[in-house]
């Protein structure tokens, strides 16, 4: 359910970028990486988290795979700046009125989940493989 919910808020993300609405682009692209987080730390390892942010979550299933997830702390490494916009996003999408996201920005956002949502895959095909 979790993981269905995060692909939709994906292309949720694409047509607001279609409409303009690239603060709302943002968020959205960062509800479905946090979403797709949540659902693989519950089948992993039985976790349901309360807390919000892809960055938290990301340090929680590096913390949770031990030495099986140097990969996730590589993958921060590579996308921090743009892993920080996101979880931005999500702080501004529910409580800012300042912030302004530019077409640019939002573009941003929606690859870095869908990066982060594809290496999480590859990452569970591993697994079951």
């Amino acid at each position: 359910m979790l993981k269905r919910r995060a692909l939709s808020f994906l292309r949720s993300a694409e047509e607001r970028v279609r409409w303009g609405d690239y603060d709302l682009a943002c968020f959205d692209a960062e509800q479905a990486v946090q979403l797709y987080l949540k659902a693989l730390l519950y089948q992993l390892f039985g976790i349901k988290t309360r807390t919000h942010g892809t960055l938290e979550h990301l340090g929680l299933l590096r913390k949770e795979l031990g030495e099986e997830g140097v990969w996730v702390s590589d993958l921060v490494r590579e996308l921090r700046s743009s892993i920080d916009l996101l979880d931005e996003s999500y702080v501004e999408g529910r409580y800012g009125e300042e912030a302004e996201y530019t077409k640019a920005m939002a573009e941003e956002c929606i690859r870095t989940a869908k990066e982060i949502i594809r290496r999480l895959r590859e990452f569970e095909e591993e697994l079951h493989a």
